[in-house]
C-alpha cells in the first residue's frame, strides 16, 4: 500500500502502527491471533502460550512481531506489508485486516491534522466576529445618545445652512456699504445694519452649535467618530481572519494523507516454511560434525592411552 499527500513521516507512522500493541488489540478483537498460536500440532518455538513463548500480553505482543513484518520504501513511496501465519486463509485474514486497520488510522490522522489547522484559523473568526459585534452595538448606543441617525449627514447640512447664511450676511454688507455711498441719509440703512445683525448673530449661532462650543455637534459626534474608526478596523480583521480560514481549509483538504492498496493481500498457494530441503540438509550437516568431533575425540583418546 502506498501513503501519498502526507510525506515520509506519515508513511513511517504506518509502520510503526503497524507494529504497535494497538495493531495487535485490533487484530486479536474476536481471538484470531489467539487462536492461531493456540492451535494445536504448533511447536513449542511457534505456538502460544508456551515455555518458550511465554504466556502473558506483552509476550504474545513481541511474538507477533516475527510474523508480520512492515517497510517502507522511500524511493517508490510504498510500504509493504507481509504477513506469515500457519494456514493461507489465517495469512489473508490478518493482512486484511492490517489493511483495515492502516485505513481507520489514516483517516484519524486526517480528522485531527484538519481540525487542528481550522481551530485556531476559526477561533480568530469568532473573535474578529464578536469584535465586531461589540462595536456596532456602541454604535446604535451612541446614535441613540446623540438622537441622530447620521451625524456626518446632520454635519454636513449644518455647514450648508451656515454656508448660506455667511452668503446672506456677504449680499448684505455689500448693500449696506452701496447704501452709504449712495444715499448716506436713507432711512433704509437702519433697516440694512440690523439685518446684518440678525444675519451675524446667526451665523455665529449657527458656527458655535457646529463646532467650538461644550455641546457642538463636532463635540457630540466625536465618540461616534472614534467608533466608526473602530467599526472599519473590526470589518477588515473580519475580512482578513475569513480569508485565513478558506485558507485553511483548503490547505487542509490538500495536505490530507491517502493510502491506496497497489495490491490486494494475497492468499498463498503454497507454505513458504518450513523448508523441508533446507531443513535435511541443516540436520544432515550437524550429523556428520557431531559425527567428525566424537571421532576426532576418540581418535585423541586411543593415542593418547
Amino acid at each position: 500500500m502506498a501513503a501519498t499527500g502526507g510525506g515520509t513521516d506519515n508513511s513511517e507512522a504506518i509502520v510503526s502502527f503497524v507494529g504497535s500493541r494497538d495493531m495487535l488489540a485490533l487484530l486479536d478483537h474476536d481471538g484470531l491471533v489467539t487462536r492461531m498460536f493456540g492451535a494445536s500440532g504448533l511447536d513449542p518455538f511457534s505456538a502460544f502460550p508456551s515455555l518458550v513463548s511465554g504466556n502473558s500480553k506483552e509476550d504474545l505482543y513481541r511474538h507477533l512481531q516475527h510474523y508480520i513484518h512492515a517497510k517502507f520504501d522511500p524511493s517508490t513511496n510504498i510500504t509493504h506489508v507481509e504477513v506469515e501465519a500457519f494456514s493461507p486463509d489465517q495469512a489473508q485474514a490478518i493482512a486484511f485486516r492490517v489493511m483495515q486497520a492502516s485505513e481507520r488510522m489514516v483517516n484519524a490522522l486526517n480528522d485531527r491534522a484538519r481540525a487542528n489547522i481550522i481551530e485556531s484559523a476559526q477561533q480568530e473568526v469568532d473573535t474578529a466576529t464578536r469584535s465586531l459585534e461589540t462595536t456596532l452595538d456602541k454604535l446604535n448606543r451612541t446614535r441613540n445618545d446623540l438622537r441622530v441617525l447620521e451625524p456626518k449627514l446632520e454635519a454636513t447640512a449644518a455647514i450648508k445652512n451656515s454656508s448660506g447664511v455667511a452668503s446672506e450676511l456677504a449680499r448684505s454688507n455689500v448693500e449696506l456699504a452701496q447704501m452709504l455711498r449712495v444715499a448716506p441719509n436713507s432711512p433704509a440703512i437702519g433697516q440694512l445694519r440690523a439685518r446684518r445683525t440678525a444675519l451675524e448673530a446667526e451665523l455665529s449661532r449657527q458656527v458655535a452649535a457646529t463646532a467650538g462650543a461644550p455641546n457642538s455637534l463636532a463635540s457630540r459626534i466625536r465618540p461616534y467618530e472614534e467608533l466608526n474608526a473602530q467599526r472599519d478596523i473590526a470589518e477588515k480583521r473580519l475580512l482578513a481572519a475569513s480569508m485565513v480560514l478558506a485558507g485553511a481549509r483548503a490547505n487542509a483538504n490538500r495536505a490530507q494523507l491517502y493510502v491506496e492498496r497497489i495490491s490486494q493481500p494475497n492468499r498463498p498457494d503454497e507454505p513458504r516454511y518450513p523448508r523441508a530441503w533446507i531443513n535435511l540438509l541443516i540436520v544432515m550437516a550437524l550429523t556428520i560434525a557431531v559425527l567428525w568431533i566424537v571421532r576426532s575425540l576418540s581418535e585423541l583418546f586411543l593415542a593418547h592411552d
